[in-house]
């Protein structure tokens, strides 16, 4: 279950025509490699939110859409940084866990 216990929040399964994303779904990867830029979206078109970190920032927000950019250091190299889709009333409706690479 995906249910979060402490926060009380419950992810409910969405049945999904196949080859079409759920309607929930958060689109863009799960890996950033340092000094580089990704892309998400999200069909609903909710707000974006990062957890508090000092590897990567969201440099844009909008339309749900949002790209992030990593930092160039090496010491953000591992790092894990949650990305967060939030509806109208801030809740949380899906989130992403992304990882830091280095380039070699």
């Amino acid at each position: 279950s995906l249910d979060d216990k402490d926060k009380d929040i419950a992810y409910d399964e969405v049945i999904v025509e196949e080859g079409k994303p759920s309607s929930n779904a958060i689109v863009g990867e799960k890996t950033i490699f340092i000094g580089d830029t990704q892309e998400y979206s999200h069909y609903a078109g909710y707000k974006w939110e990062l957890d508090k970190n000092d590897a990567i920032v969201l440099v844009l927000n909008e339309n749900g859409r949002c790209k992030v950019k990593c930092k160039s250091e090496s010491s953000a190299v591992g790092q894990q940084v949650k990305l967060r889709a939030l509806n109208e009333y801030s809740a949380i409706v899906n989130e992403i866990t992304i990882t830091v690479r280095g380039l070699f």
